[in-house]
């Protein structure tokens, strides 16, 4: 189930607003109009830069009743083991661009997702978590 939280309810805030200023500051260098790879390409230098860990088409398998799937996700980045990040370039409202995450969520349980979309004028992007994870 999807709920609204603000966003001091998210795991790992410190660690999300500087991916955050990461992605800002690639988007004010590079502006709009690129295609993924580049925008990829720049977060990726700018990570490490500033020595954050991460890994980069990180291969998921989907395990269905104790069998392996043929069908995998490929997350665009994992940061520092907790944080699924999407990069994205395109012309579609932010709010359908979280479904990849929030799949990606689901099949290898990290803390949060993020979905940033470097096609508008402003910077968007979201924050997607599994609310089931963090309810006592």
């Amino acid at each position: 189930m999807l709920l609204s939280q603000t966003p001091n309810q998210f795991p790992f805030q410190t660690e999300c607003s500087s991916i955050i200023e990461i992605a800002m500051e690639v988007h004010r260098s590079l502006g709009r109009g690129f295609d993924d790879s580049s925008y990829k390409e720049a977060f990726s230098k700018m990570l490490k830069l500033r020595g954050i860990s991460f890994e980069r088409e990180k291969k998921f398998g989907v395990n269905f009743c104790g069998i392996l799937l043929e069908h995998q996700f490929y997350a665009d980045f994992v940061i520092e083991d907790n944080i699924i990040v999407e990069v994205r370039s395109i012309p579609e409202k932010i709010e359908y661009n979280y479904v990849d995450v929030f799949k990606q969520l689901v099949v290898n349980k990290p803390k949060l997702g993020l979905t940033i979309n470097f096609y508008e004028e402003l910077l968007r992007f979201k924050q997607v978590a599994l609310v089931d994870k963090y309810v006592s």
